[in-house]
């Protein structure tokens, strides 16, 4: 179960609460101001999604996180498949590396 982050307030407080399967700890972001701490928290979100990226972003990288992001759908089954058709040719090189020709090979 992945760790649920979100805002709520405690004593008055602001504060960053993250949501486990034992409980809730309780995490000050330093404010009392909620236009502040929505600030600080949306820094700390972006913070924790470019921590868990690796250091080379690969095609295959970008095709497996919008393959999860579709969950149980359909099209998420058929991505798998046409993964192994295509994923040989472009899976591999970097970005900056592919070109429209392979796009359409």
């Amino acid at each position: 179960m992945p760790i649920e982050y979100r805002l709520g307030t405690y004593r008055g407080k602001v504060r960053r609460l993250l949501a486990r399967r034992q409980g809730r700890h309780r995490i000050t972001l330093g404010t009392d101001s909620r236009a502040e701490a929505d600030r600080l928290f949306a820094d700390f979100l972006k913070g924790k999604e470019l921590a868990g990226r690796p250091d080379v972003i690969t095609v295959a990288f970008a095709w497996d996180g919008y393959r999860n992001s579709l969950g149980g759908k359909p099209a998420a089954t058929t991505m798998v498949f046409e993964w192994k058709a295509i994923g040989a040719a472009i899976g591999r090189p970097w970005r900056r590396t592919i070109t429209e020709a392979d796009c359409l090979a």
